[in-house]
């Protein structure tokens, strides 16, 4: 038997089929789509997931649109939480 084949899953066309409505319905990030997985009691690997989005060029725009919008999103938060304080110190001083 060659080493690793333990490893290889039988259950990718599912994994896959997730993947995609994480990605392109739910709008999450790699990350985020294999956490759900996971949730679902699929273990793989976060390696192993990148590369397959990377494998399909649609997938891989649309989950890198994903993970700017995130950042975006993130960014806007902790700029909106930042001005809120120094409003609530001026206030205070």
């Amino acid at each position: 038997e060659r080493l690793g084949a333990h490893r290889r899953l039988r259950d990718w066309p599912e994994i896959d089929r997730i993947t995609r409505d994480c990605i392109e319905a739910r709008l999450m990030t790699v990350p985020q789509a294999h956490s759900h997985l996971a949730a679902l009691g699929h273990t793989l690997a976060l390696s192993s997931l990148y590369r397959r989005v990377r494998e399909d060029a649609e997938l891989k725009r649309q989950a890198d649109k994903n993970a700017t919008r995130r950042k975006q999103v993130v960014g806007a938060r902790v700029q909106a939480a930042r001005k809120a304080r120094r409003q609530r110190q001026q206030e205070a001083a």
